[in-house]
C-alpha cells in the first residue's frame, strides 16, 4: 500500500515535472522565434505614431489653408498618406499569434483614426471624385478591424469578451461616422448632392421674382438680394408659376430675408458691429454657393446685369465713399474662400447638413464608449499565468501608460473637434438659419444676447493673427536677383541640366499683402465701374500714351510676357532710383512706390509659381519664362552692371540686334520711365498700372486651380478672382475693344 502511494506520488510529481519542462520549452521557443514582447513593443510604438498622426490632422490640418509654409504642408500631407498603412500593418500585427489584453484599446484608437477623429476628409481636390474607392476601403478597414475583434471574442475570457461586445458596438458608431467622410467626397464631387443644381436655378428663375421690381434692390442694406443661402438641397421646378414662388418666398431663408428680418436681435441690433458681422459671414456662405455653381459648369445668371456689379462697387466697397478702406470687401472674399476650401477639404458641411447636435451626440457617444473600453481594460488586467493559455503576453509598465495617454488624447481630440466647429463660420450661419426658421426664437433675449457674444468673439478672433483664415502673404519674385547667381560653368555648357534644376527661378521672401495695395485694387475696380483694362487707360490718365505700345493690344505676345516687360521695367526704375544719391523717398513716392513694386514681383512670381492662374497655357508661359531667365544670365554675364546693360539692350533692340523680345522691350521701357524727371508721377503711373494689370489678368475659368491653391495657402489673385466674379466680371474684355 505504501510502495503503491509512493508510486502515485512519484507518478504525480514527474507529470508536474515534464509540464513544467514542456511549459518551459514552449516559453522559449515562442521568445526565439516569435519574440512576443518585442512584437507587442512595435504595435505600442505604431500606436504612439497613430497619436501623433492624430495630433497632427487635427491640430495642423487646419494650417494648410493658412499657410504655404512647406513643413506645414508636408507635416499633413505625410500624416495623411500614413494613416492608412498605418493602421493595416498594426491590425495586421494584433492578429497574430502574440496578442495583449490591450490590444482592443488601442485597436479602437487605430479605427478612430481613419473614422472621423479630425475634419480632413481629402488631401487633394482629385481625391473627391473617388467616394467609391473610399467606401471600399472603409468596408476593408471595418472588416479587418472587425476580424480583429472577432479573435477575442473566440479566445478571450469574460472579462475581454464584454470589452469586445463594447467595441462591436463602438463599430456600429464608427460607420455612422465615417459616412460623413463619403459624404463629404460625394458633395464635393456632385452637382446635384452639392446643391449647385439648385443654386444655378434659383438664381435664374427664382431670384429677381422672389423681388417687387427688378431694379428695387439696395446693395447697401442687401434689400432685395435674394441669394440662398439655406437649405442645401430644396426642390425648385422649372419655369416657376407664382405659387412656386411664393411657396419658395415662404421656405427659402435668403439673403434679403437675414439683412432685414423685421424681428429680433437681426433687425433691432442691425447697426451693431456684432450683428453685422454675422450678417456678412452669411453673405460670405451664399457667395460661396455661387462659387460652387460655378465650379460645376453651371451658368451664372447675374452676370454681366447692373445689381450684381452694384452688390460689390455700391455694397461691398461702399466704404470706399467715405475715405474709409476697403477691409469689409476683403474680408467678406476671405470667408467666402474658407467656405469654398471647407466644402472640398473638409467634413464641415456634411455636418451642418446633417445636424450639427447629432454630429456632436454621435461623436460623444464614441468618445465615452472608447474611454469605457479603455478604464475597463485597464481595471480588468489579469496576472500573465492566467491569461497564458490564451496566447497573451502580460501587460508590461509602459503599455498602460500608453493606453492612458491615448485615452486622454482621445477625450481631448474629440473635444477639439467639436469646439473647433462651434467656433466656425459653418456653425455661425447654421444658428442664424435656426434663428430665422424658429420664430419662438426671435423674441428670446438670450438667444439674442448670445448672437451678440459669437459676434464679438469673432471679431476679437479674425483681429488676432493666429485665427486668419489665410497668411495674408503675396509672394515675391525679382527678375533681376535671379541674373545675380552665382557663375556655374558646367551648368552653362549644359543647358539641358540649367533647365533642370531651373536655375534664375529663385523665390523671394513673401510679404504681408500691403493695405495700401488692396485699396489700390479696390479703388481701380471702383473707379472703372467694372469696366477693367490692359493698363493702357492708366497710361492715358497720367499723360503717357505713347507707352500702350506696351501693353497688349492683339494676339503678338501673351499676357505672360506683357507681366515680365513691365516687372523688367518697374525692377529697372526701382534700381535706377535707388542708385541716384539725390533721391530722396516722399511720403507721395512711398506708397505708390509700393504698390509697383509688390504687384508687379506679384504677377512675376504667379508667372513662375502659379502659371495656372495666369491667362494663356501654363506651358507657354513657363517657357516664356525659362528663355528670358536663359537669355538675362548671358547677357548679365557679359556686363553685371544692371544700368550699363540696360543701355545695351536698348541700342540693341533699336539696331535690331536684341537676342530676346522681351528682355530687350523691357529695357527700352525701363529707361523710357526711369528718364521722367517727376518721381511721384512716374510711380503714380506704375502704381496704377499694375492695379489696372492685376484685375485684367483675374478673371478666370479655370476655377479648379483656384481651389487647388487654397490646400496650399491660398494666393491673393484668387481674393481679386472672387470679387470680380460676384460683380458679375467672368472674363477679360478683348484688347483691341478698350
Amino acid at each position: 500500500m505504501n510502495t503503491t502511494g509512493e508510486g502515485v506520488v512519484w507518478s504525480v510529481s514527474n507529470a508536474d515535472q515534464y509540464k513544467q519542462l514542456c511549459k518551459k520549452c514552449t516559453l522559449l521557443w515562442i521568445n526565439i522565434f516569435l519574440h512576443p514582447k518585442k512584437t507587442v513593443r512595435i504595435v505600442e510604438f505604431c500606436v504612439i505614431v497613430a497619436a501623433v498622426v492624430l495630433l497632427i490632422l487635427l491640430l495642423v490640418g487646419p494650417w494648410r489653408r493658412r499657410s504655404r509654409n512647406p513643413i506645414v504642408l508636408y507635416a499633413v500631407s505625410g500624416a495623411y498618406l500614413l494613416s492608412f498603412p498605418l493602421l493595416s500593418y498594426t491590425l495586421g500585427l494584433m492578429q497574430g499569434v502574440v496578442k495583449n489584453e490591450l490590444y482592443l484599446v488601442w485597436a479602437t484608437f487605430l479605427i478612430l483614426l481613419i473614422s472621423g477623429a479630425n475634419s480632413v476628409s481629402v488631401q487633394n481636390l482629385d481625391e473627391n471624385k473617388q467616394w467609391l474607392k473610399l467606401i471600399l476601403d472603409n468596408v476593408m478597414y471595418l472588416i479587418y478591424g472587425g476580424s480583429t475583434v472577432a479573435i477575442f471574442f473566440v479566445d478571450a475570457t469574460e472579462g475581454m469578451t464584454i470589452r469586445a461586445g463594447a467595441l462591436l458596438i463602438l463599430f456600429t458608431l464608427l460607420s455612422i461616422k465615417n459616412f460623413e467622410r463619403i459624404i463629404a467626397l460625394k458633395l464635393a464631387s456632385d452637382p446635384r448632392s452639392s446643391g449647385s443644381q439648385t443654386v444655378a436655378r434659383h438664381m435664374k428663375d427664382y431670384e429677381m421674382a422672389l423681388g417687387s421690381a427688378p431694379d428695387d434692390y439696395d446693395p447697401r442694406t442687401m434689400r432685395g438680394y435674394n441669394y440662398l443661402v439655406h437649405p442645401f438641397h430644396v426642390s425648385l421646378p422649372t419655369g416657376p408659376r407664382q405659387d412656386h414662388i411664393q411657396t419658395a418666398s415662404d421656405e427659402l431663408i435668403t439673403l434679403h430675408k437675414i439683412c432685414l428680418h423685421g424681428n429680433g436681435v437681426l433687425q433691432s441690433s442691425a447697426e451693431d458691429p456684432a450683428i453685422c458681422h454675422l450678417k456678412d459671414v452669411c453673405l460670405s456662405f451664399a457667395l460661396f454657393r455661387l462659387t460652387v455653381r460655378r465650379y460645376f459648369g453651371y451658368s451664372c445668371a447675374e452676370a454681366g446685369i447692373a445689381k450684381t456689379r452694384d452688390l460689390v462697387l455700391q455694397g461691398l466697397l461702399r466704404e470706399m465713399e467715405d475715405a474709409k478702406d476697403c477691409k469689409r470687401a476683403f474680408q467678406v472674399i476671405e470667408v467666402e474662400l474658407g467656405f469654398l476650401y471647407d466644402f472640398f477639404y473638409t467634413k464641415n458641411a456634411v455636418i451642418m447638413i446633417r445636424g450639427e447636435i447629432r454630429s456632436a451626440v454621435l461623436s460623444l457617444c464614441i468618445t465615452l464608449l472608447s474611454i469605457f473600453i479603455g478604464v475597463y481594460a485597464l481595471i480588468d488586467l489579469k496576472p500573465h499565468e492566467e491569461y497564458w493559455e490564451f496566447g497573451f503576453v502580460a501587460t508590461e509598465k509602459q503599455g498602460i501608460i500608453v493606453t492612458k495617454v491615448i485615452l486622454c488624447a482621445l477625450a481631448i481630440f474629440q473635444l477639439l473637434q467639436i469646439g473647433m466647429y462651434c467656433a466656425s463660420d459653418w456653425a455661425k450661419v447654421s444658428l442664424v438659419c435656426k434663428y430665422m426658421a424658429e420664430p419662438a426664437w426671435h423674441g428670446n433675449s438670450y438667444i439674442g444676447k448670445l448672437f451678440l457674444l459669437i459676434g464679438q468673439v469673432s471679431i476679437f478672433l479674425e483681429e488676432c493673427k493666429w485665427f486668419g483664415r489665410w497668411e495674408n502673404k503675396i509672394g515675391q519674385y525679382s527678375l533681376m536677383d535671379s541674373f545675380r547667381y552665382p557663375d556655374n560653368q558646367f551648368l552653362e555648357k549644359h543647358s539641358e541640366l540649367m533647365t533642370m534644376f531651373r536655375e534664375g527661378r529663385k523665390k523671394g521672401q513673401s510679404i504681408p499683402v500691403p493695405m495700401e495695395l488692396k485699396k489700390a485694387i479696390a479703388w481701380t475696380l471702383k473707379a472703372s465701374n467694372g469696366q477693367i483694362a490692359n493698363g493702357a487707360p492708366a497710361l492715358v490718365r497720367h499723360g503717357m500714351p505713347e507707352l500702350c505700345w506696351a501693353c497688349p493690344t492683339n494676339n503678338e505676345f501673351t499676357l505672360a510676357q506683357v507681366i515680365l516687360l513691365w516687372h523688367i521695367a518697374t525692377s529697372y526704375c526701382e534700381i535706377s532710383e535707388s542708385n541716384r544719391v539725390n533721391v530722396q523717398p516722399t511720403a507721395q513716392t512711398s506708397n505708390p512706390k509700393l504698390v509697383a513694386t509688390s504687384l508687379s514681383k506679384y504677377c512675376a512670381y504667379l508667372v513662375k509659381f502659379a502659371p495656372k492662374l495666369v491667362p494663356g497655357s501654363p506651358i507657354e508661359t513657363e517657357s516664356t519664362l525659362e528663355e528670358l531667365v536663359y537669355e538675362a544670365r548671358r547677357a548679365f554675364k557679359v556686363n553685371p552692371d544692371i544700368l550699363t546693360l540696360f543701355g545695351e539692350l536698348q541700342q540693341q533692340h533699336n539696331e535690331g540686334r536684341a537676342r530676346d523680345w522681351v528682355l530687350a522691350k523691357g529695357a527700352v521701357l525701363g529707361i523710357k520711365l526711369a528718364s521722367m524727371e517727376d518721381q511721384v508721377t512716374r510711380w503714380n503711373l506704375l502704381a496704377d498700372f499694375w492695379a489696372e494689370l492685376m484685375l485684367y489678368i483675374a478673371p478666370c475659368d479655370n476655377v479648379a486651380a483656384h481651389i487647388e491653391s487654397l490646400a496650399e495657402g491660398g494666393e491673393f489673385v484668387t481674393h481679386v478672382w472672387a470679387l470680380l466674379m460676384h460683380a458679375g466680371i467672368l472674363e477679360r474684355p478683348a484688347a483691341h475693344a478698350i
